[in-house]
């Protein structure tokens, strides 16, 4: 089980905070860098989960899973935590990519454009390798976020999908001092080697 949950975690971390980098990196862009009539909302829509606590968007999804037949499949798997940890932290990772891309001038977009680029051109030509330090940042700060969260987990935990936090909760409920203490020191080794392995990127600066 504690081997188990050691694994779960690095998947939602690498995994899901891979995935949830791509997905805020593209709201982003859609409410910054495009003519999309909504991306006002956009931008709204990607703070608002700042609002609530960890267990209240657990239990949300909980709810969810069961009010809504069809998502009955992501019950009871890591898929419906990574969906609920990217949601926790939109914010998180929004608010990380955007001051790049508003230090990016739009004249680059409109003189790429000009030259015959279209929308999709403009992002992979010239915002994203603009954006790499950005994004690589972004995933490295959800990578250590996701290992260490455990509230939006609670609620979604069952057999086989445990992780670290939850693991670790259950262990000192039953009076395990030696386990739970050697999983937090698991987990600090895993992020201290992701902060060091930060260190050796040209122009990446993580902070939390």
């Amino acid at each position: 089980t504690y081997r188990q949950s050691i694994l779960n975690s690095l998947f939602l971390a690498a995994v899901g905070g891979l995935l949830a980098t791509i997905f805020m990196a593209l709201c982003a862009l859609v409410a910054y860098r495009s003519w999309f009539p909504a991306r006002g909302a956009v931008k709204y829509l990607a703070l608002y989960p700042r609002a609530f606590p960890g267990t209240v968007i657990g239990l949300g999804f909980l709810w969810a899973l069961l009010s809504v037949p069809a998502l009955g499949g992501l019950r009871n798997t890591l898929w419906i935590l990574v969906i609920a940890y990217s949601m926790r932290y939109l914010p998180l990772g929004f608010s990380s990519i955007s001051p790049s891309i508003l230090q990016i001038s739009d004249e680059l977009d409109r003189a790429a454009r000009v030259s015959g680029a279209s929308w999709l051109g403009v992002l992979r030509y010239i915002l994203l390798p603009l954006l790499r330090p950005a994004l690589i940042a972004t995933y490295l700060l959800l990578f250590i976020t996701f290992l260490k969260e455990y509230s939006v987990a609670l609620f979604l935990n069952a057999p086989g999908s445990e992780v670290i936090g939850t693991t670790m909760i259950q262990v000192s409920e039953q009076g395990g001092m030696g386990l739970l203490l050697a999983l937090a020191v698991i987990q600090l080794l895993i992020i201290a080697a992701v902060m060091g392995l930060s260190q050796l990127v040209p122009g990446v600066k993580v902070r939390e």
